[in-house]
């Protein structure tokens, strides 16, 4: 733990979801944690996106005015703006995980000028989030590599109640196209049609897929007995451990950027092979970066032959030196204490 003798607190919304912005979130607050340790004063707050919520927040943010520094994680961020206004506020730090051109569009740049004006420092998650503002500093999302870690495939097929000894693929994640989930269903059935022994590990907390032709993909490589669906709650580490490759082939932006299911992946070792999403351009030369139908097949196909693996252990060694909760912390460390 690092000794701080400054006073925070941290603002976090939904702190028991499980959807990747949260994990994001939670493993931020750990980096908080190991910065300010006793000295930090944690307010959570569960709602909704609702004006209710908003007044929750902002009525609890208005005791930031004891505190050296408040930090937002996963709220509304206009509260940091609207609080700075009405009190004489401390140090004003906001964390985005979401690049706004993207996700607001034509009223990104107002989202902009407002998060400028009511924060000393923007926190971003990749580095085009972060050259988005003038106050800002990019880090690498932290990732708690005492969860995910690498364990014996086996033992986390048989932790799974999975009984097949051949290749799998990996996808974690929203059924939603945006991820690329159609082009990879349509590669794995294409695997197969070849004679190619595998399967494909769905896990989903969210089956809300309303397009038809995903789920006849999804219902043909069930009847192939080649899908294996997850959709309940189940330890990440034991999917990524279970599988041989890890595939997530988006072309587009994502609304969490990178994705927590890419972070987790690179943390556990497990080779990637994903799409030419502009979510994912810090992390070049990474992964095996695919184009199109074709390429994802052939990609598949030499990762399930182990021909990745030392791409899988280079990435673990980078996590570990770059993204772990320790290793986060200590470059935020030297950053707040300038701010002091």
């Amino acid at each position: 733990m690092y000794s701080m003798s400054n006073k925070a607190c941290v603002v976090i919304r939904h702190p028991t979801l499980i959807e990747g912005q949260t994990v994001m979130t939670r493993n931020f607050l750990k980096v908080l944690k190991q910065i300010y340790g006793k000295e930090l004063w944690v307010y959570e707050i569960d709602g909704g996106n609702n004006l209710r919520t908003y007044l929750v927040e902002g009525a609890r943010v208005l005791n930031a005015k004891f505190y050296d520094s408040i930090h937002f994680l996963n709220t509304n961020k206009v509260i940091p703006r609207a609080v700075s206004q009405l009190i004489n506020s401390p140090e004003v730090i906001v964390y985005q995980f979401a690049y706004l051109p993207a996700i607001h569009k034509r009223t990104w740049i107002i989202h902009k000028v407002v998060m400028e004006r009511g924060s000393g420092l923007i926190v971003g998650t990749s580095r085009r989030i972060a050259n988005l503002f003038r106050n800002s500093i990019f880090t690498y999302p932290p990732v708690d590599v005492k969860i995910l870690n690498p364990m014996n495939r086996i033992a986390a097929r048989n932790l799974l109640g999975i009984k097949f000894d051949g290749p799998i693929i990996g996808y974690v994640g929203d059924i939603d196209r945006a991820r690329g989930v159609e082009e990879l269903l349509t590669a794995c059935k294409r695997l197969v049609e070849r004679g190619r022994r595998l399967k494909i590990l769905v896990a989903s907390l969210r089956y809300e897929c309303k397009d038809d032709h995903v789920l006849r993909l999804m219902a043909k490589l069930i009847k192939d007995r080649a899908l294996i669906p997850l959709f309940r709650p189940i330890s990440i580490n034991l999917v990524m451990n279970a599988i041989d490759v890890f595939a997530i082939p988006m072309t587009v932006d994502y609304s969490t950027e990178p994705p927590m299911a890419f972070i987790e992946a690179l943390s556990s070792g497990v080779p990637i092979v994903a799409g030419p999403s502009p979510s994912l351009l810090d992390y070049r030369g990474m992964y095996l970066m695919v184009s199109d139908g074709d390429s994802l097949v052939e990609e598949l196909d030499k990762a399930l032959e182990g021909e990745y693996k030392e791409l899988g252990e280079r990435n673990r060694d980078f996590v570990l030196r770059n993204m772990s909760v320790e290793a986060v912390a200590e470059r935020l460390k030297d950053i707040f204490d300038g701010l002091c």
